[in-house]
């Protein structure tokens, strides 16, 4: 994980991540361990109607969970896609 920090600051300070990171840029070079988490949705068979796409994934839960483990590990909660640290909200 020591070797891949290094190469993810480089990555989200290229691509212009928005607001500062929770904690110095330095500090999370030395983070020693990684979570990486996913939020799968199980489907229901026969459920083919395109129309209920816009219901199937609320990422909001994911956030809070990411959230929750970045304040209990010291760490930070990083989302790449929206290219946004995860800070909880007190």
């Amino acid at each position: 994980m020591l070797e891949q920090s290094a190469t993810l600051i480089d990555d989200l300070k290229r691509v212009g991540i928005e607001g500062p990171p929770p904690v110095p840029w330095e500090q999370i070079k030395k983070y020693d361990g990684r979570f990486d988490v996913l939020h799968f949705e199980q489907i229901a068979e026969g459920a083919d109607d395109a129309s209920d796409d816009d219901e199937l994934l609320d990422p909001s839960a994911l956030l809070v969970v990411l959230a929750a483990l970045a304040k209990h590990t010291s760490g930070v909660a990083l989302d790449p896609q929206a290219g946004t640290f995860i800070i909880e909200e007190e």
